[in-house]
């Protein structure tokens, strides 16, 4: 038995230097931190260094100090390229951990994760329901990583909004899937090959064993290239020309053609219907820089446009300032 964390069966006697109630300590002799601290010379309350019981504290800041950097904490980036670790990690977790989340797989590239949250009492609100903000909790981190682990590190990508609809009472075990499509990928990749940034709405909704789906997960992300890769990306390194005889806008670098802009004409509207890159030249804002010189040439042309093709309707859904070519009918 033990009395502050003091041997009983020990009194300790003041002497000079010691502390007024513990007396003097060393740390073999107290398990309790507090004393501990004490005998260590630090004072726990005021964070002050003194000499009670032993003059050490500029060998205990030593001490302190050089186990700190000894110890070698994992960061999530040393789990991110291996799946079975960032799972375990995960679950292992504190706030996941302690609010019933499990993270029940994730696919070895990083494609699909599927995340569960157990209804124990715990877990359960006053009314006897999922908290909400454990059913938030469970999305929070799945959208971002694994659209950042297969973008790669020429990307960033983070989290700028979240939205929670409460459907139904969670008053079972519920369970979230996240699954990153090829489709998506290849959309981010061409909308920031110019160097724009993209926000992203993905939506994600948590199901009840029963198949009620008891919420709706909705986080936005916020998508860039980074800067630092060398891009072409620049007006200076395109160059768009008209080819008629085709019926398209072509980009040129170098004298090659690089991509093209494919349009049908009706009076004084021009339907932009289809965009195409060449594989060597994907993702180096060819495309961004063809859209921009394509609508410079139809504005001097006097001729307003129709975005059929989807990569130049999301260009025109970020560029604000050329919005009035858009055909008002």
């Amino acid at each position: 038995m033990s009395r502050g964390g003091l041997p009983t069966g020990q009194p300790l006697q003041p002497g000079p230097g010691a502390h007024p109630r513990l007396g003097r300590l060393t740390p073999e002799r107290s398990s309790c931190p507090t004393a501990y601290l004490w005998a260590a010379g630090m004072d726990p309350w005021a964070g002050r260094w003194h000499s009670y019981g032993m003059p050490l504290a500029p060998l205990a800041a030593r001490i302190r100090t050089s186990r700190l950097r000894a110890v070698r904490f994992p960061t999530w980036q040393s789990f991110g390229g291996n799946a079975t670790l960032m799972r375990r990690a995960l679950n292992a977790w504190p706030p996941f951990a302690f609010s019933g989340i499990v993270v029940e797989s994730i696919s070895t590239d990083f494609r699909r994760a599927r995340v569960s949250l157990r209804h124990r009492p715990l877990t359960r609100n006053y009314v006897g329901t999922l908290f909400g903000g454990s059913l938030f909790a469970m999305t929070d981190p799945f959208w971002m990583v694994m659209v950042l682990r297969n973008l790669g590190s020429d990307y960033v990508v983070w989290d700028r909004a979240g939205q929670i609809e409460f459907l139904a009472p969670g008053r079972q075990r519920v369970a979230a899937e996240f699954e990153v499509t090829e489709e998506l990928l290849e959309g981010l990749r061409a909308e920031t090959g110019g160097g724009d940034k993209v926000l992203r709405w993905l939506e994600t909704d948590v199901v009840s064993a029963d198949g009620t789906v008891v919420a709706r997960v909705r986080k936005q992300l916020y998508v860039r290239r980074r800067r630092e890769v060398g891009t072409v990306g620049q007006m200076s390194d395109v160059t768009v020309e008209h080819n008629p005889t085709e019926s398209r806008y072509e980009a040129r670098v170098g004298g090659a053609v690089a991509g093209f802009v494919a349009y049908r004409t009706s009076g004084s509207t021009v339907d932009l219907h289809h965009t195409e890159v060449d594989d060597a030249y994907e993702g180096k804002g060819v495309g961004s820089s063809l859209v921009r010189g394509t609508l410079d040439q139809l504005r001097e042309d006097h001729l307003t446009v129709v975005a059929t093709c989807p990569f130049v309707k999301t260009w025109f859904e970020r560029h604000e300032d050329y919005q009035d070519l858009i055909d008002p009918r």
